[in-house]
């Protein structure tokens, strides 16, 4: 059995538990170093330097199948594609976590002021903003069939929101 060792606390696992990414915790002078591997065959598919506010960490990591994009909240939102590795994307608004909604377009991102931004992935359009939290939103998931959304902030609350 292969065994992946990460000297990095800064990592995040896809919710399809596909893929992992990494990121050094030390800021390098271009940079943080951040690896995307693939978990259930430990092996490295991409390596790049990403320039990021220094203190801040990976949050988390989505991919989005249908275009072969990973996306990041590594001090923004941050999106590579698989085959070429180029960026797809990049918000340098202060991202602290991310979910995908399974089969669709939307992408949602909570930030460092406890606010969720819902996003159209065809055109990078801002769909909704949803505020409740005073403190970073630490995790955000969609229900199985899409119609609410449930956030976690570390100010200690979690919502539930309806969406239609």
């Amino acid at each position: 059995m292969s065994q992946l060792f990460l000297p990095s606390s800064s990592r995040a696992v896809t919710s399809d538990g596909i893929y992992l990414l990494s990121s050094s915790n030390f800021q390098r002078t271009q940079g943080r170093e951040v690896i995307w591997w693939q978990v259930d065959n430990p092996k490295k598919i991409l390596g790049w330097v990403e320039s990021v506010y220094p203190g801040d960490r990976l949050y988390a990591a989505e991919f989005e199948s249908a275009k072969n994009v990973l996306h990041a909240a590594l001090g923004g939102l941050r999106s590579r594609r698989m085959g070429d590795g180029l960026p797809d994307h990049l918000d340098t608004n202060r991202i602290t976590s991310l979910a995908l909604l399974s089969g669709s377009n939307i992408l949602t991102t909570g930030d460092l002021n406890g606010v969720i931004h819902i996003w159209s992935l065809d055109n990078w359009q801002e769909l909704a903003t949803l505020s409740a939290h005073r403190q970073y939103i630490s995790g955000l998931a969609f229900s199985p069939d899409g119609s609410s959304l449930l956030s976690s902030s570390s100010d200690g609350t979690i919502h539930l929101w309806g969406l239609s």
